[in-house]
């Protein structure tokens, strides 16, 4: 987004410089100059990523009866040269939380159910759900296990409909990415109270020059993660697509 942002400036600045309006041009030009240099360095990242990541591990969740895991996963695509869908970088991090939760949830619990979440993708023939669910599998969580929801295209959704496959009054817990992970929660506690978090992963990008093209890519997802968490706030204070229960 922050890219997105840059590249609108330096188009403004070009347009008004042809039209003449060297004062805006120069103003535009200089404000995406600085909006660069400030996300290659870290800096915006390190500011905002107190607003948007979470840290919360498996070993902190209380297993209670009833108990329900929801994978939060982090997308697909399709690999060339590659049979089938594959899972996004970002999310191997949450298969593996994913699978150390239901390990954690099988010793203390008869049954732990594991929902993945996620539909098929523009033009994909595998939903997110199946992809991620296969993986799941490999990694020693059972077949009988794992529930597919398939329906859900954001965040919104994935609580949405992951709620209404969980028993009322039963507790879920949710395994995202760090910096995804309190927008999930925001969204989850919408439609239901007894929900706790486990974040996959974090990030803490050093302020420097270095690894430039990473720490542009953090600031981006950074500024999506705060645009979706003040979307998702709304959202709950419109009282949107259902009740808390």
């Amino acid at each position: 987004m922050i890219s997105n942002l840059c590249l609108g400036l330096l188009i403004v600045a070009v347009v008004c410089h042809w039209s003449g309006r060297v004062r805006v041009a120069g103003i535009c030009l200089s404000l995406s100059v600085v909006l660069i240099l400030l996300s290659s360095s870290g800096l915006i990242a390190r500011i905002l990523l107190p607003l948007t990541q979470m840290s919360s591990r498996v070993s902190d969740v209380v297993w209670r009866p009833g108990a329900t895991i929801v994978l939060v996963g982090s997308g697909t695509f399709d690999a060339p040269g590659a049979a089938g869908r594959r899972v996004h970088l970002l999310g191997h991090s949450t298969l593996i939380a994913t699978a150390q939760a239901h390990r954690a949830c099988e010793a203390r619990l008869p049954d732990c159910p594991v929902i993945v979440t996620g539909a098929a993708e523009s033009h994909a023939d595998l939903s997110e759900a199946r992809t991620y669910a296969s993986v799941l599998a490999d990694l020693g969580v059972p077949q009988a296990d794992i529930v597919l929801e398939e329906r859900s295209k954001n965040t919104w959704q994935n609580a949405k409909y992951s709620d209404a496959l969980v028993p009322q009054g039963s507790p879920i817990i949710i395994v995202a990415t760090g910096l995804h992970l309190r927008r999930s929660l925001q969204a989850f506690h919408h439609f239901r109270t007894d929900v706790q978090g486990v974040s996959s992963d974090m990030i803490w990008p050093d302020i420097g020059m270095e690894n430039v093209s990473i720490k542009m890519a953090y600031t981006d997802m950074i500024a999506h993660e705060l645009v979706g968490t003040w979307g998702t706030r709304v959202k709950t204070a419109l009282g949107l697509d259902g009740n808390l229960r």
